[in-house]
């Protein structure tokens, strides 16, 4: 669970439920599949969001922008790898920095 807050504001301080970060992170991964048949429709997406009783695939495939990088030249993403509860990517700037960012899906297991 601690590798969940990362992806919260901070501003937030604990006001947040680490179920609804970990539901938003993966439908965030479905939002961003290769396949545009493969993605939820909005309509969806909203109702993902709002009800917990709409179940989601556990195991989204790469997003299309860490398969083949961002097109912004200045900035590009490399997908790492995926085991079958974490993906990792790593983001790199012009800037003389990187950042590594690790989605666990599901950090309980």
């Amino acid at each position: 669970d601690q590798r969940l807050h990362e992806l919260v504001d901070p501003l937030l301080g604990d006001r947040y439920e680490v179920a609804e970060i970990k539901r938003c992170a993966q439908v965030a991964l479905l939002c961003a599949q290769e396949d545009p048949a493969d993605r939820p429709a909005m309509t969806g997406v909203a109702a993902m969001l709002n009800s917990e009783s709409i179940s989601l695939p556990m195991e989204p495939k790469q997003p299309s922008a860490l398969i083949h990088g961002c097109t912004d030249r200045e900035t590009t993403s490399t997908y790492i790898g995926q085991s079958s509860r974490t993906i990792d990517i790593t983001i790199t700037s012009s800037a003389p920095m990187s950042t590594r960012v690790r989605i666990i899906l599901d950090p309980e297991v």
